[in-house]
């Protein structure tokens, strides 16, 4: 899908924006392998709360490996929202 997207990006905005497209991909795929990780690495079978705590725990790591990550590619794009056009 992120491929896909990035294609049309490509041929529709540029290099740049199709880059900027596959890093968000990317970083969704590091922030979501984090929490699989986190929760079912070792498979181990674990009472309700512990299950419940370490999800929280991860949610909240998540969430702030997402900004940061987003931070970092709005840095390294030099993306200015208020003059990216969106129209198709």
């Amino acid at each position: 899908m992120a491929l896909a997207l990035a294609v049309v990006c490509t041929f529709t905005w540029g290099w740049s924006t199709a880059g900027a497209a596959l890093t968000g991909a990317a970083i969704g795929v590091v922030t979501n392998l984090y929490m699989a990780v986190r929760l079912f690495g070792n498979g181990a079978v674990r009472p309700a709360e512990q299950v419940l705590q370490r999800f929280y725990s991860a949610e909240a790591v998540k969430i702030v490996m997402t900004v940061g990550l987003f931070a970092l590619a709005i840095g390294a794009f030099k993306v200015a929202f208020s003059s990216f056009d969106c129209r198709l």
